[in-house]
């Protein structure tokens, strides 16, 4: 089976590019990581994994692997895990997959895990619903949602479900006498105004998780 330093070769070779010219387009000033990545004596973060699929022209998922059948191998190692797709009623109309496919995964550090004691067992990947969070989450973003904090946290971004039935991203604003402001970072208020809601509202409020952690183009 290819390894994760044999495949970042095989891809930084059919773009011809040198390991020189390689770590200068993902911005590294030694071309001494991009060896010891090759060489499968360093595991890459999160962040050079995603810097490598940019400059190689593929998606994250390619260069982490893909099986036979074209899925993507979770990334278990040590160091990352794979966090899976939330269930259908969680992932909004960016959900992408087709009927009986392989559910997309997306690797997380374990030590950042740990850091923020977060359980994996309540952890999902979601795409961002709407525009309401924008510019500090784009529609579609990748995201991680822990499906067990629904509790709010003061200035939290949580992922809510309207009376229709649609899903919003928003982040709670604690106010006075347990009131909360359901606020969208989305400057433009006429479609995407805050809302003012009281204690028993609150109560009333499905909210499915709190995103801790976003990824998307920048």
């Amino acid at each position: 089976m290819e390894t994760l330093g044999q495949r970042i070769q095989r891809l930084r070779k059919r773009n011809n590019l040198t390991q020189a010219k390689f770590a200068e387009a993902c911005g590294w000033e030694s071309i001494s990581r991009v060896g010891n990545y090759e060489r499968d004596t360093r595991e890459p973060s999160l962040d050079d994994l995603r810097k490598m699929a940019r400059v190689l022209g593929v998606s994250l998922m390619e260069v982490i692997g893909e099986d036979s059948d074209g899925t993507a191998q979770p990334l278990n190692t040590l160091d990352h895990l794979s966090i899976a797709a939330a269930e259908p009623e969680l992932t909004g109309k960016f959900e992408a997959r087709e009927a009986n496919s392989t559910p997309p995964t997306y690797p997380l550090p374990r030590q950042w895990l740990k850091s923020g004691r977060y359980d994996p067992r309540f952890l999902r990947l979601i795409y961002a619903p709407d525009q309401g969070m924008e510019p500090t989450i784009q529609p579609g973003d990748a995201c991680i949602l822990d499906i067990r904090r629904t509790h709010p946290v003061d200035r939290g971004i949580y992922l809510i479900r309207r009376g229709n039935g649609d899903l919003a991203t928003r982040r709670l604003v604690s106010l006075v006498a347990g009131a909360y402001l359901l606020q969208a970072d989305n400057p433009h208020k006429t479609y995407f105004p805050n809302e003012s809601i009281n204690e028993d509202q609150l109560a009333y409020l499905p909210i499915l998780g709190r995103i801790i952690w976003r990824g998307g183009e920048l």
